[in-house]
């Protein structure tokens, strides 16, 4: 017998022996360890529910192709007719299978392990994808009934069960290259589960074993479904540091090892031997309070007219000044899906007008305001998270972020409608807000909550109560969409930091699930009516795997995530972001000033109440500023660098390329190319080059004039242009991008030229990216979208034939270093448009593996300029 087995089986006779008066298994009073049979007390672990979920789940995979898929690519001869469990739990011999070289089981059923269970291995994972038709793939249901027949297995002694708790987790089954220890694939587990808002609903993505973010209905491919998150009760113990998990990310003060983690054990599920009840319900409540929090803090901005009796026209404490789970069934649902519960947002349109009883919402914009791109400031902006290059040591490092200005109220507010004075309605302004007006209030569904099952009632024989009655929840954030839902920050890395260097200016690759903050500290525990969060738990957002069963599979190698062959979304904080300027997915709030008036880190905790209002605000200025978090927010650095601080201009991290940021009437793609004009992901228009007599100039558009909540309410945001975008394409355009920076003259931010080569970075370049063009094929050559016609000569041959060592695939890339002597001017013939001299340009074609780049003067065109091709 393998130790391995012999652990299990003694373990899980010692189980039964404790248990007498709950499982009558032995012959006679006098019966002894070894008398005990090991299938047959396999077998009096499974219920009658779960045995007849156990034969309705072999026969579901015998009538959807299932079982004569994994005969024939396994070898293996399984007979769906006997659901005797013994069988399935003997070792087997598995051939070796596309899909299945990450498996790290030796049964078919590995009892109370569902990454050692071949069975659930084949039916979770993303890997294993049978030509059976996608009707025929899994739903969440029978995959979560699988797992109330793995985890019904798994046993453990009385002692072992009075020290636990019961907890409510998030949890997925992730292929070997996005778990923790990318040795095989595995369970992935959190305390804290993230949802994402849409105004379509959830669209589940069987071949993928995920929800997507990609309507169900393709006329509304443009559009985004709401995406759940999934959460299951769990049987869990404390323990310190990594003693029997491992994390994926560490925190950045390297106390882990002293933090205390749960560690889940055992799923609880519907008819469960372990409770006398059948019943397994969960309980759910979120808030939203962004609105509340910015009157309330601002009262002196709120217009709320009294009436004659004295009332006031909006009750701020009822929507949309403060919108939860008991007031409004419009905010967060909850779905069972067998023993589990997938929580997710209502459908609904992604901004919209505050209005309460019919009566539109809105504040006063005072002259004395701060503003930051046409939006109402409500904290200082400082400079947490933004790059710094240290002259002396030549080392780039990241500003720190205090925590000493919380995000207690929503930091940018739009400021753009203002209230028509003499019509009804509002006024949209084009350009930055002057003050004295009033100007609209919006609201989203935004929000952060708890869950839990209610316990108090339950009785078990084998649970003590203090486990039994204390369930500890889990924390829940409905969030901003995830316009890369493919990607996550782990796949980017290499490019930030990795070798002194980094593509991010401000924000960068900082995992949520590495934050050690404490989940919202304000909540209420929908079952108790108590705060629902510990003072002190400062590991819910820890995303980890069990370690104690952690096997490593020889001549595979699964870290290098981008080159993964299937493509699967998450919603563990692992692809969420853990910068908070002010924050993306969540940021912090603190309620605790100090008595000269500053804030504390260790006062903080996490809640969404902070965040833009309306969520499109912030999504404007993380965009504009490289993504900020760029596995969520696009990149859109490049259609707006103009609009900075020449001192302070966020050059591109990750690029998007013309067609996918928009392409403008004027450019040379639609002029010349006679492509029709469009709009990007987020409804607005890309920068492209123009020639002026002898003079080349970037027109770009305005940031403080552009507005997204006007183009998320015109439904002009396109979704589908970036949700299909792989980790593999991004880290492409990155590396090339980081190939050309290293190439060309270094440029500062200031425009200069220098020669420090410390200081070569994509970062900190003060090179502004143009036009970016994928080439599928350079022998075939590029189509020039971004260069006109007249640039040179009186074609561009020049740049679209690849030069001397370019082939494959590659990228068309053309950078600016602009005339910071020179202002910039208004377009004519646009209000939100403005114009740039440039003093060179550069044109890159440019692979992952080689670059030709040729130097133009921008101030100066000449007809006989001649162009000199570097490598």
């Amino acid at each position: 017998m393998k130790r391995r087995d012999f652990i299990t089986k003694t373990a899980l006779t010692t189980f039964l022996l404790s248990e007498l008066s709950s499982f009558n298994i032995l012959a006679s009073p006098g019966s002894t360890l070894k008398d005990v049979d090991f299938d047959k007390a396999i077998m009096m672990l499974l219920t009658e529910d779960t045995s007849a979920k156990f034969k309705a789940l072999l026969k579901w995979m015998q009538d959807n192709g299932w079982i004569d898929y994994l005969n024939k690519i396994l070898s293996l001869n399984i007979n769906p007719a006997n659901a005797d469990m013994a069988t399935y739990t003997k070792n087997q011999t598995f051939a070796k299978a596309k899909g299945f070289d990450d498996f790290m089981g030796e049964k078919l059923i590995e009892p109370g392990y569902p990454a050692g269970s071949l069975l659930y291995h084949a039916l979770a994972s993303p890997r294993v994808r049978p030509a059976i038709g996608t009707c025929n793939y899994p739903s969440v249901e029978i995959i979560d009934s699988l797992e109330d027949v793995i985890y019904g297995l798994r046993a453990f002694t009385a002692d072992e069960r009075k020290d636990m708790v019961l907890a409510v987790f998030a949890y997925e089954y992730r292929p070997a290259y996005k778990t923790p220890h990318h040795l095989h694939a595995d369970m992935v587990f959190s305390r804290t589960g993230i949802s994402r808002i849409g105004d379509c609903e959830m669209n589940y993505d069987a071949l993928n074993r995920c929800y997507t973010n990609k309507p169900a209905d393709p006329a509304k491919v443009k559009n985004i479904a709401v995406t759940p998150a999934r959460f299951g009760l769990f049987l869990a113990k404390k323990v310190t540091g990594e003693a029997g998990i491992t994390l994926m990310g560490k925190a950045k003060d390297g106390e882990d090892g002293t933090r205390t983690f749960l560690q889940p054990i055992r799923k609880i599920f519907k008819g469960d031997t372990l409770l006398d009840t059948k019943e397994l319900s969960f309980s759910e409540y979120h808030v939203n309070e962004k609105l509340n929090s910015l009157v309330k803090t601002f009262s002196d901005h709120f217009n709320n007219p009294i009436d004659a009796a004295g009332k006031h026209l909006f009750d701020i404490n009822k929507p949309p000044f403060r919108v939860d789970s008991r007031n409004s069934a419009t905010l967060v649902k909850s779905i069972g899906t067998g023993s589990s519960v997938l929580i997710k947002s209502v459908p609904g349109a992604l901004v919209r007008w505050a209005k309460q009883n019919g009566k539109q919402a809105y504040y006063t914009v005072k002259k004395q305001d701060s503003a930051y791109f046409a939006a109402m400031n409500t904290a200082y902006v400082g400079n947490e998270e933004v790059l710094v290059f240290d002259d002396l040591d030549k080392q780039v490092y990241r500003e720190v972020n205090p925590y000493d200005v919380p995000r207690n109220t929503p930091m940018f507010v739009n400021a753009k409608f203002k209230k028509d004075g003499a019509m009804p309605g509002f006024i949209h302004l084009e350009r930055n807000p002057r003050g004295n007006y009033l100007a609209a209030l919006f609201e989203d569904s935004i929000c952060d909550g708890c869950v839990t099952v209610d316990t108090q009632n339950w009785s078990s024989k084998l649970l003590p109560d203090h486990v039994l009655h204390n369930c500890l929840p889990a924390f829940s954030i409905i969030t901003a969409p995830d316009f890369f839902p493919l990607v996550d920050n782990y796949d980017l890395a290499g490019f930030d930091f990795e070798d002194n260097t980094t593509n991010f200016f401000e924000g960068g690759l900082y995992s949520f699930c590495a934050e050690r903050t404490r989940p919202n500290q304000t909540m209420e525990n929908p079952v108790t009516k108590k705060q629902a969060f510990d003072t002190h738990g400062d590991t819910f957002t820890a995303v980890f795997s069990e370690s104690k069963n952690i096997k490593v599979i020889s001549g595979n190698k699964y870290t290098e995530t981008s080159k993964r062959e299937y493509q699967s979304s998450s919603f563990l904080p692992d692809v969420c972001s853990g910068v908070f300027a002010p924050g993306w997915d969540i940021t912090y709030a603190n309620d605790t000033r100090k008595a000269d008036g500053t804030y504390e880190k260790v006062d903080s905790y996490l809640s969404t109440r902070g965040l833009g209002s309306p969520f499109a605000e912030d999504m404007k200025l993380c965009a504009a500023m490289n993504g900020m978090w760029p596995a969520a927010s696009p990149d859109a650095a490049r259609t707006y660098q103009g609009s900075m601080d020449t001192d302070y201009r966020n050059p591109t991290a990750v690029p998007l390329m013309d067609k996918e940021i928009g392409l403008h009437k004027d450019s040379p793609a639609c002029k010349e190319l006679h492509l029709f004009e469009s709009t990007g992901w987020d409804g607005e228009q890309g920068p492209f080059l123009e020639r002026v007599y002898n003079n080349v100039f970037v027109n770009f558009t305005d940031l403080a004039c552009a507005d997204y909540i006007q183009n998320a309410m015109n439904g002009q945001m396109d979704m589908s242009v970036l949700r299909n975008l792989t980790s593999a394409e991004l880290r492409s355009r990155m590396a090339c991008l980081k190939l050309c920076i290293k190439k060309l003259p270094q440029t500062n931010f200031d425009q200069e030229i220098i020669d420090d080569n410390k200081q070569k970075m994509v970062g900190l370049t003060g090179l502004w990216l143009v036009s970016a063009e994928k080439v599928d094929d350079w022998g075939k050559g590029a189509k020039g979208l971004g260069i006109p016609a007249d640039l040179v000569g009186d074609n561009i041959n020049w740049a679209i034939r690849a030069h001397k060592g370019i082939s494959g695939p590659g990228y068309l890339y053309v950078f600016a270093n602009t005339d910071k002597a020179k202002p910039i001017m208004a377009d004519n013939l646009s209000t939100k448009r403005r114009i740039q001299g440039c003093l060179k340009l550069y044109v890159c074609q440019v692979t992952e593996t080689g670059i030709a780049w040729t130097m133009i003067y921008g101030d100066r065109l000449t007809p006989a300029q001649k162009l000199v091709w570097n490598a």
